[in-house]
């Protein structure tokens, strides 16, 4: 699939925290600062600070509303058909029935970060939008939940940047970029 014509102008980050069997949740209710580090909690804070937009998924949302409603922020949803705007920084969408790189060019984003959860992650490698992944492992074990990406059917290549253990219990941030093809 050849990039939309828009995202050459940006960038566009996964940030995701997840188990060390790949899960990023127990459930959709289970909000992801119950079980990761404070490590993780900062990197993810320092990430947001230098984005333009977020894109998320309504339960993400629901979960974090408080922390995410200073951002441009675009939420996706199925119980809209086009676009709704709240107010100046926040957006609900649903992918299928807008163009949601309009909507991050109208933003002026430049850099936008993917936070989550599973249908967003794999709205954005559907799309070919994503430039660099910063995967936060846990070394926690969940067995059943929900993992990062579960549908699709693509073939994505990334090269490892970084790799950093960022807490004395074993926490480990990956840092990877698109690979030049």
């Amino acid at each position: 699939m050849e990039r939309i014509p828009y995202a050459e102008c940006m960038t566009c980050f996964v940030l995701a925290a997840m188990t060390l069997d790949g899960k990023i949740s127990k459930s959709s209710s289970f909000l992801t600062t119950e079980w990761t580090s404070e490590e993780d909690f900062l990197f993810m804070r320092s990430k947001l600070d230098v984005s333009d937009a977020v894109i998320v998924g309504r339960a993400t949302y629901d979960l974090a509303k408080e922390p995410l409603s200073v951002r441009n922020l675009l939420v996706f949803t199925q119980s809209v058909s086009g676009i709704q705007r709240e107010h100046g920084r926040l957006a609900w969408m649903n992918p299928a029935g807008v163009d949601v790189m309009a909507e991050l060019k109208r933003l002026g984003a430049e850099r936008v970060c993917i936070l989550g959860g599973r249908a967003v992650y794999e709205w954005a490698f559907e799309q070919d939008l994503v430039d660099e992944v910063y995967l936060t492992i846990e070394p926690l074990v969940f067995g059943k939940g929900i993992s990062l990406m579960d549908h699709g059917d693509y073939l994505k290549r990334f090269s490892l940047k970084s790799v950093e253990q960022i807490n004395d219990s074993g926490t480990v941030l990956l840092q990877y970029s698109r690979a030049l093809t």
